[in-house]
Formats: C-alpha cells, sequence, structure tokens
C-alpha cells in the first residue's frame, strides 16, 4: 500500500477503484510538460476529512517533553492520524522530518521553551501499489503530477448529476456569433 498525501481537497470525484497515475514534468519553451503516465494501481482509500474541525494543532514546547497529541476535533468526537504520511510537523514554522507517530508525535531534535510545534493534517488517498515498480529513472517523488482515471466499469455514461446552469457572457468590445451549443443528456433514472 502507499498513501500519497496533499495540502489541498482532493477532487470530490474521486472515487474507491479509480486508478492513480503520475507524471513528472519538466519546462520546455517556458511551459511545464510531461508525457507517458505512469499507473501507480487502484484507490483503496480516501481520506478527505469533511468531518475534521481543525487540521492544525499548535504547542508550545515546555523545553523537557518531545511528545505531542495529534488529536483533531471532528463533528462526532476525534480523529488520530495513525501514518506518518497523514501529517507534516513544523517548529517555529520550518517543516521537519525527523519525528515518529505512535500514537503521540515524537519530536527527534531537541526542543527549547516556547518551541512551536504545529501540526497539520494531510489529505490523503491509499493505493494498492501491488503491480508497481518505481522505476529508477523518471520515479514517483513528492514532485510528481498526480492524476487519475475513473473507473469505466462503474462509470459508464459522461457527466453526472442532477441538473446544469450555463451562462454565456461577451465582454468584447467587437462583434463576436456564437455557432453552436451541445451537451450530452442520459437519463440514468427516474
Amino acid at each position: 500500500m502507499i498513501i500519497l498525501a496533499f495540502e489541498n481537497q482532493i477532487n470530490v470525484s474521486l472515487q474507491i477503484k479509480d486508478n492513480i497515475y503520475y507524471n513528472n514534468t519538466s519546462l520546455v519553451g517556458g511551459y511545464q510538460t510531461s508525457s507517458d503516465p505512469k499507473l501507480v494501481g487502484g484507490v483503496v482509500k480516501i481520506n478527505r476529512h469533511y468531518d475534521v474541525l481543525n487540521r492544525e494543532i499548535s504547542y508550545n514546547a515546555d523545553g523537557i517533553g518531545n511528545e505531542f497529541d495529534p488529536v483533531f476535533n471532528t463533528y462526532t468526537g476525534q480523529y488520530i492520524p495513525t501514518n506518518i504520511e497523514e501529517i507534516h510537523v513544523f517548529i517555529n514554522n520550518v517543516q521537519i522530518t525527523n519525528f515518529t507517530l505512535a500514537g503521540s508525535v515524537t519530536i527527534n531534535d531537541p526542543l527549547v521553551l516556547d518551541d512551536v510545534v504545529t501540526i497539520k493534517l494531510l489529505y490523503s488517498i491509499e493505493v494498492d501499489d501491488s503491480n508497481f515498480v518505481n522505476p529508477s529513472s523518471n520515479s514517483l517523488s513528492v514532485n510528481s503530477f498526480i492524476s487519475f482515471l475513473k473507473n469505466n466499469k462503474f462509470n459508464k455514461k459522461s457527466v453526472k448529476g442532477y441538473y446544469a446552469e450555463v451562462k454565456f457572457i461577451n465582454n468584447s468590445n467587437e462583434k463576436a456569433e456564437l455557432f453552436s451549443i451541445g451537451s450530452e443528456i442520459s437519463e440514468s433514472s427516474k
């Protein structure tokens, strides 16, 4: 299992069993370009944390202890991360990686009185990587562009929803013509 974590919210249309791909971009002609997306695997779990009220917790170090509880409040109780990939830890606004997570976050660097320790909860996707081999060149990294492909076994139609509303505005001072407007509508249920 591989966990991909993000600071920004995960696309709402991502579902379990969709396939996750990655690309590494390069600067060509002033644009970030990429080719040949590589399959990582199918989505097993999505942690969108819709019910989490606070995605960031801050503590002032007492100069003695180095353990901090990553307990995030939810509408129905609390959420405690279980994977180190689910959080970012900062000391005085500088991100660190020298920590462990086993119920509480243990900082492995010395802390001084009034150091500010901040723990941020990330959005994450758990992916079945049983068939994924990370190549030595052009490998999956923290800088990779992540995309997904809907599972066509369950998503046979195009856009889903109850209604759509479109507004066309022409802000040009010059003449403009609209030649065609089209849409695809498929009734899926009554």
